[in-house]
């Protein structure tokens, strides 16, 4: 965002019509600057905001930091109608809102940490495992204040507790508008289990890359960073991990529910995998308003057959464990898609999805611990990964160098990248390279970032060279980003301006850069 920019109109007076200058005396006897403190109301919103524009920049000693005044923004958007800004300054409206937003989320958080410090436990209480210093029962007017439950409450005491106490940079990050609530909770969530004695290195280390990355991208980057500075080894908590394992079911309204389950990460991510790789299969086999899986049940969109599937998977074993022990049994009626569909001689022709899982040399040979990472994931231990790369039919093994984790292999060759270089986009770029976009990167075409068909013009009409396919110009784009770059109707460019980097302008002249995907080691 072009920082002070919406600020710096309302202090030219072009937004509204403002009517006094700052140093003119509203009415007669009343001066804007020097009572813009007072609360006098009959001075006008629009000439206290000038006002207190003016102050910050003299504060300050430019424009820069003027839309950080929580005080000026507030009187600013209140003073100005956003239907009547161009399509640029409501870009900057809203994310002054935004901004607004994070500073009085930071503000309740400090508030909330400093009401814990103020009820210590009470003499026969428990100390609680984390902030034992404060009594579990001030979660209790929490929840009442704010409308909540009492664990609500005292998940928000927690929280706050420990962004007062060990990732003050974070706060201060989301108090300057940089980081919001998502992007704060996405910290949190990515240091669930580490030790919080680490968690002061860990913000230092990812503070530098929070504002650039999405939530969902950021939650990823912080526990694999977490990794590195976790004192205990991976496989140890492993272990302790799986003793976790579960499925649960959750009722829903109109007839439907849920059903989950917590498993270890490689055995979940190959099982998600294969069932969607059928689904998709099923899906591109039948027509999409009236298809069926290959269990037989009618079905419409991808996610409504990977549902399906999800059901065929357990009725054909569930039929086919009932055929085992009933055989030579009258009644018995095997499962009505399994007659039509020929289910298992589908799962024949369909092998279970293909898993990338990154693997340091020196851990594939029994060297060193250091975590792999499972595609889609995250780390997972050292001998999980070993196991996996010596027996798994359905994981690809990507190997790294020892000390730069960079991949060891690629090529390139005409207009479809071959398939060792797409797998190396892919890898890199894990997620669609359009702003805001989580879209799994096998799931995206590997695009050209410049043409490699199309002619393309310089602004004043300079033909450009037409594109490689090189891992300089190639990127993983969704259906959606890949036309919002390639169509001019849209009035977006991107550029790659190195590897793995996309920086993109949208129509109103605002450039947004998405950097390429920390590595996993």
């Amino acid at each position: 965002m072009a920082r002070g920019g919406f600020f710096e109109l309302l202090i030219e007076g072009s937004l509204v019509d403002l009517p006094c200058e700052p140093d003119v005396p509203c009415e007669p006897g009343l001066d804007c600057r020097s009572d813009r403190r007072s609360g006098v109301g009959s001075v006008p919103l629009e000439a206290r905001v000038r006002a207190l524009a003016l102050e910050t920049i003299e504060t300050h000693g430019g424009t820069e930091h003027v839309d950080m005044d929580p005080r000026l923004v507030t009187c600013a958007l209140l003073t100005v109608d956003p239907a009547s800004l161009d399509a640029g300054q409501q870009v900057e409206y809203f994310t002054v809102c935004q901004r607004l937003t994070s500073w009085t989320q930071a503000r309740q958080v400090r508030a909330l940490a400093a009401f814990a410090d103020q009820r210590p436990p009470l003499p026969a209480e428990t100390p609680k495992r984390r902030h034992p210093e404060t009594s579990r029962w001030a979660a209790a007017e929490v929840g009442a204040a704010l409308g909540i439950s009492r664990l609500a409450g005292e998940r928000k005491l927690v929280q706050a507790q420990d962004l007062v106490d060990s990732l003050p940079g974070v706060l201060a990050a989301q108090e300057t508008g940089e980081l919001d609530q998502r992007h704060v909770s996405a910290v949190l969530d990515g240091l669930d289990t580490t030790p919080r004695e680490v968690w002061p290195a860990v913000e230092t280390f990812i503070l530098p890359r929070t504002g650039s990355l999405t939530s969902k991208a950021l939650e990823k980057y912080v526990r694999q960073s977490a990794e590195k500075l976790n004192p205990e080894p991976l496989a140890v908590r492993y272990e302790r991990a799986r003793t976790s394992r579960d499925v649960w079911f959750f009722p829903q309204p109109d007839g439907m529910a849920e059903i989950g389950a917590r498993l270890p990460a490689a055995d979940a991510r190959r099982l998600y995998e294969t069932i969607d790789a059928w689904a998709r299969h099923a899906q591109k086999e039948n027509d999409s308003s009236t298809g069926a899986t290959p269990g037989g049940k009618p079905s419409r969109a991808v996610t409504e057959y990977r549902a399906d599937i999800f059901l065929d998977l357990f009725d054909l074993a569930l039929n086919a464990a009932d055929k085992a022990g009933t055989e030579g049994m009258e009644g018995t009626a095997p499962h009505a898609g399994t007659a039509r569909r020929g289910w298992r001689t589908g799962c024949g022709r369909h092998a279970p999805a293909q898993i990338a899982v990154t693997v340091p040399v020196l851990t594939l040979m029994g060297l060193n611990e250091m975590p792999a990472t499972v595609d889609g994931y995250g780390p997972i231990p050292a001998h999980i990964a070993r196991e996996l790369a010596a027996k798994a039919k359905s994981w690809i093994r990507i190997l790294t160098h020892p000390e730069t984790g960079t991949i060891l292999s690629i090529g390139r060759t005409g207009y479809t990248p071959p398939a060792d270089l797409k797998r190396w986009i892919i890898h890199r770029d894990q997620t669609c390279t359009g702003i805001g976009c989580d879209k799994p990167a096998r799931t995206c075409d590997i695009d050209h970032t410049v043409p490699y068909h199309r002619q393309t013009y310089t602004p004043d009409g300079t033909p450009l060279p037409l594109g490689k396919t090189a891992d300089t110009n190639l990127g993983a784009r969704c259906d959606y980003d890949h036309h919002l770059k390639d169509n001019p109707g849209t009035g977006w460019t991107v550029t790659q301006p190195t590897p793995g980097t996309f920086t993109h302008t949208s129509p109103t002249g605002r450039t947004y850069t998405k950097n390429p995907q920390p590595p996993p080691f």
